[in-house]
């Protein structure tokens, strides 16, 4: 009997053995919270995601680099589209635009003070690494900390005299969310230099929001009777937005306003497979 019995056991152990299965990391009661926020409001506002020597650092690389890149496309207009995502004549004349970003610095600098790093790594690491608060919102949004996928790395450029934007969203309704971005300001962003306005709850298929969409009289009936969110921010401070939401940048100034510069970084989440209506903000 004991015979017969040991030789079933010894099968069972020779068994491959499965590998158990990869566990994500715990997620925060703050991160959480924020998730509900995000899917509540369709917009929250995060306090220093960057420390504000990494926040000044950043934008004095970001200047430096677009001197680089237009002195780049002076020689080779061609080059505007992979830097500013318009050719070269309207980038020159227009008082708002994006940089695209590189994803290392052009040269060596050890003055962000992060160490060591230079200052697009280093806000880069200080903004998304696993436990920032940013990284971990991100994750949750996207799908998971290792599905969301980097789709917008970018800044976003305003000079005084900037016109108000006109009443929009990003990327049409569809669920899941496709899209999530946070605007992070560089320096304070004062009133003069123009925030961005949002309509919470606008990010899904209220009345409200089909009302918009109807446009004409609709849209504007709805808009007189919303109650809008302008979001300033200080250096540092993050605006993360369901890209679905109703939203607008304000004017920068042409008295009082000054140069605005706002860090984009926007995640795709791979669950939502209808189009986007929005291309990847990317540096080739």
């Amino acid at each position: 009997g004991s015979g017969g019995g040991g030789g079933k056991n010894n099968k069972k152990k020779n068994k491959k053995m499965e590998p158990p299965p990869k566990r994500r990391p715990a997620v925060s009661a703050e991160t959480l919270r924020l998730v509900d926020a995000m899917k509540e409001d369709g917009v929250v506002r995060l306090e220093s995601v960057l420390q504000p020597n990494v926040a000044s650092s950043l934008r004095e690389a970001v200047l430096t680099e677009l001197e680089f890149m237009r002195d780049d496309i002076r020689q080779d207009p061609s080059l505007s589209v992979p830097y500013f995502y318009v050719p070269a004549e309207i980038h020159f004349s227009s008082t708002r635009g994006y940089i695209l970003l590189p994803f290392r610095d052009r040269e060596e600098d050890d003055s962000s003070g992060s160490d060591g790093a230079a200052p697009i790594v280093a806000a880069t690491q200080q903004l998304l690494g696993r436990g920032s608060p940013l990284g971990d919102l991100f994750g949750e949004l996207g799908g998971g900390p290792d599905v969301a996928e980097l789709y917008d790395f970018c800044t976003l450029r305003t000079e005084a005299g900037t016109n108000r934007q006109l009443i929009h969203s990003d990327t049409p309704f569809q669920d899941p969310a496709g899209l999530y971005c946070a605007f992070v300001a560089l320096q304070d962003v004062t009133v003069p230099m123009g925030g961005t306005l949002f309509f919470p709850g606008t990010h899904v298929q209220t009345d409200e929001r089909r009302q918009f969409d109807v446009g004409g009289t609709s849209a504007e009936e709805m808009l007189a009777n919303s109650s809008p969110r302008c979001v300033h921010m200080k250096a540092g401070d993050a605006a993360v937005f369901d890209m679905r939401i109703l939203h607008a940048g304000l004017p920068n100034l042409e008295n009082g306003g000054s140069q605005r510069i706002l860090m984009a970084v926007t995640f795709r989440n791979p669950a939502a497979t209808q189009d986007l209506g929005h291309r990847p903000n990317l540096r080739p």
